[in-house]
């Protein structure tokens, strides 16, 4: 019995599964939608997916507590902002930031608020397709399960990776090449020219301007100045088409780590020494880890269905991992496998890292404007990284009152308005 279908199928209605696995001993069959999580074609598949199959259980890439964060916000969203636990509305003020830090929370907010204002960019609330599985499976009476593992766990098994990544000896780099070694504006230069080469592969008419578009909606955003519609809906319309070209992509992608399919960071072959080794821990942790759970629960689901059908809402660069690991999942042994990837390191330093990397980053930022000021002595250097880890709590305020002003901003565009252009 094979693994996947070969093709991908389609519900009543139409809607198609990015893959089609099948459980080797129920023969039942899980229908995977490999979105993009601030999508808004993402949330129609999903949708349609769902009411077209009637599956028996609806599985999400969330765990229970972003759920109900989910379910909150879409109830009320001013109520989910004045008690939001991450994300925008959680750090608006100076104590609010420090207080996330020093609670291991900060990664998951600034996370929270780049997909805000993505989302806001593009039209879509961040992890719209989840809400909209939802709201089918009530519909149809399927049963919604979340297959992810908890947030935290996840955030505390990063730094814990990272930190001992840090403390072992480098790896030893690949060969060298002429573009290893280019300096730091030559890399610069070829990001740029990356992105835009992005962005006419992806069908963007002339990137150049909607770069400019871009930067003039970001200074506007710090700045606290009026956001011009034009500049957002020239961002939306290019956004859409590059999101939907690097979903593809991760779906037919045959290997290798998410960054390279899905996410855009730097090609692993080419990263030397302790940054190889710190991408090697990060995407262990969020790619690898991840796609091993949820094929387990994936693979529990289908036998629990006893030959009715699943479906999966999962972001597209986890479908080829869950894909190659499901033979193993759906072996009665694997679950012992997947308790050492649920359970918080052994010491957990979350909130510690979180709390140093916030002072490193107020020192960097002292250390370019103050060189002299900084190197003077060490007790004006403690001092300093005190300072400049307030000047980076600062920091995140701002940003997130620039991405307040986004959302706001993309409110004011016409519904759906990038299917006029």
């Amino acid at each position: 019995m094979s693994s996947s279908s070969s093709t991908t199928m389609s519900s009543s209605d139409g809607a198609n599964a990015d893959a089609v696995l099948t459980h080797p001993f129920t023969l039942g069959d899980v229908h995977i939608v490999g979105s993009a999580h601030i999508s808004r074609a993402s949330a129609i598949q999903a949708e349609a997916l769902v009411r077209g199959i009637r599956p028996r259980y609806t599985a999400v890439e969330l765990d229970e507590d972003r759920l109900r964060r989910m379910i909150v916000g879409e109830r009320d969203e001013q109520s989910r902002v004045a008690r939001a636990e991450v994300g925008v509305g959680a750090g608006q003020t100076l104590s609010e930031v420090i207080s996330l830090t020093l609670r291991g929370k900060i990664t998951q907010h600034v996370g929270a608020l780049t997909y805000a204002a993505a989302g806001a960019v593009l039209g879509s609330s961040p992890g719209a397709e989840f809400l909209a599985a939802r709201k089918a499976a009530e519909q149809v009476g399927s049963e919604v399960i979340c297959i992810d593992r908890s947030a935290d766990v996840t955030i505390a098994r990063v730094m814990a990776a990272v930190g001992q990544a840090a403390s072992v000896k480098p790896s030893a780099p690949p060969t060298t090449s002429s573009s290893s070694s280019a300096s730091g504006g030559d890399q610069r230069r070829r990001g740029d020219d990356g992105m835009l080469a992005a962005m006419e592969e992806a069908g963007c008419a002339e990137p150049n301007l909607v770069v400019e578009a871009a930067k003039r909606v970001l200074r506007a955003a710090m700045q606290g100045d009026e956001i011009q519609p034009d500049d957002l809906m020239q961002m939306r319309v290019c956004g859409t088409k590059m999101v939907e070209s690097s979903r593809v992509k991760a779906l037919k992608s045959t290997g290798g780590p998410v960054a390279d399919a899905f996410l855009g960071l730097p090609d692993m072959e080419k990263e030397q020494g302790r940054s190889r080794d710190f991408y090697s821990a990060v995407f262990r942790v969020i790619a690898d880890e991840r796609d091993a759970i949820m094929a387990h629960r994936l693979a529990q689901l289908a036998e629990r269905a006893a030959g009715e059908p699943v479906v999966a809402v999962v972001g597209a660069a986890h479908v080829n991992g869950i894909t190659r690991k499901w033979q193993d999942a759906c072996m009665p042994e694997y679950g012992e496998s997947i308790k050492p990837l649920l359970a918080m390191p052994s010491s957990n330093a979350a909130p510690a890292v979180t709390a140093t990397l916030a002072i490193v980053t107020g020192v960097m930022v002292l250390a370019r404007r103050f060189p002299r000021f900084i190197a003077a002595s060490s007790g004006v250097a403690t001092g300093g990284a005190l300072v400049g880890g307030l000047i980076a709590a600062r920091g995140a305020v701002q940003v997130e009152a620039a991405t307040r002003r986004l959302v706001e901003a993309s409110r004011a565009l016409p519904p759906h308005a990038d299917d006029l252009v």
